[in-house]
């Protein structure tokens, strides 16, 4: 019976090991499991950890220290800090690690909220940059410069006049970067706009929406690609062994073997849907209605006939988490394991932990409070458990 360690927020797997981010009144901790007994071998701590990803060349964390003022840290995989960087942040940010190479994509500075009374939609508009670091060379003791992406703009469902939460799935949204599977970069689409606003007036007329999809290599290189309206808009864009899978406001989207795209599934009028790539396959998962959540389905991708083969659903549960929030606490409750992933649902007040693979769902686990697995290890699956949790509260 392995150990429980508390306050823990995240865990997530790299270098061939657990790391965990545990956070106390004193601070949060980054530590390194030494199997699975909850005892562990390697921990930095921190004042604020406010986000982080590991491979198996090492560690980028991000470190609250101030307003809008954060520091960089490049770690080894034994939490040797390599290197330390000032950065100003707004917002959160995402940092990606893969392989040796780590990025950190951020606002610049504060974001403004939008909306009709300005003559746009519900929405803030910004800025985006990237800066990359190494994981796998020595000391960094001068700090990499941000590369400027361009304008950053995100449309949001209008909740109750104040939230700006869950990205309209109609819009031409900017959205959150990702790595690309079986390539070594990773992809974003940043939501753009023009209009006409005279001299001291604070009205935008002949709004005119576009995104640019930006392909982003080791090494600085940045790929851009405009599409222009009259296309269905981007919110994932997937880079799967050599082939590309999207969800758009049409729904989900593969090349074909002659280069051209198809629509595999349609998307729910009121929902959502995205690609998880597992191992050599990719399932999609689905929500039938974004807000409030409701019904929620998970198929996989037949390579042959280019179809999607439903696998298990049910109309009156819901996800853990929400495929379409801007919040990373409100990411989907899943996790990937080889060729198949593991998915938290909640239903009549408890967690269900499901099991899919190639060859079907099946749930394996149920339990009151919040459920979450985390990484596949020798002795079964660790997870994280809160069972004070209403489920599906927050």
């Amino acid at each position: 019976m392995a150990k429980v360690l508390d306050g823990v927020l995240e865990a997530r797997a790299g270098a061939g090991r657990v790391f965990v981010h545990q956070a106390f009144d004193s601070g949060h901790l980054l530590r390194r499991l030494d199997g699975v007994e909850g005892r562990h071998d390697r921990e930095l701590r921190f004042g604020r950890l406010v986000e982080w990803d590991v491979s198996r060349e090492g560690v980028a964390a991000v470190e609250q220290v101030g307003p809008a003022q954060t520091l960089v840290r490049v770690l080894t995989p034994d939490l040797a800090i390599r290197g330390t960087h000032p950065l100003q942040v707004w917002g959160n940010p995402t940092v990606i690690a893969h392989g040796r190479t780590a990025w950190v994509f951020f606002q610049p500075r504060q974001p403004a909220p939008v909306d009709g009374s300005v003559g746009l939609p519900w929405g803030e508009t910004g800025q985006l940059s990237v800066v990359e670091f190494d994981l796998g060379g020595g000391f960094m003791f001068q700090a990499p410069q941000p590369r400027d992406l361009g304008p950053y703009t995100q449309w949001f469902l209008n909740e109750d006049n104040r939230l700006r939460r869950l990205v309209d799935q109609e819009g031409p949204s900017g959205n959150d970067p990702a790595p690309s599977v079986g390539a070594p970069g990773c992809t974003v689409v940043l939501g753009q706009f023009s209009s006409n606003k005279p001299m001291f007036q604070n009205r935008h007329h002949d709004f005119r929406p576009w995104q640019v999809l930006c392909l982003i290599d080791p090494g600085g290189v940045v790929r851009p690609t405009v599409r222009e309206p009259g296309r269905s808009w981007l919110h994932q864009v997937v880079l799967h062994n050599g082939r590309w899978f999207t969800s758009s406001s049409a729904g989900l989207e593969a090349d074909t073997a002659d280069g051209r795209t198809k629509l595999v599934m349609p998307r729910p009028r009121a929902g959502a849907l995205r690609w998880v790539p597992a191992g050599g396959q990719i399932y999609a998962v689905g929500t039938d209605q974004v807000s409030p959540a409701r019904g929620w389905s998970v198929g996989i991708f037949n390579q042959r006939s280019h179809t999607l083969e439903f696998l298990m659903g049910k109309q009156s549960a819901t996800l853990a988490g929400h495929l379409t929030s801007r919040h990373r606490w409100e990411r989907p409750r899943l996790v990937v394991d080889g060729d198949s992933i593991w998915m938290t649902m909640l239903d009549a007040g408890r967690s269900r932990l499901v099991h899919v693979t190639p060859s079907g769902a099946r749930e394996v686990h149920r339990t009151p409070g919040m459920f979450e697995p985390v990484v596949r290890v020798p002795s079964g699956l660790l997870c994280l458990h809160r069972p004070g949790d209403t489920t599906g509260a927050a």
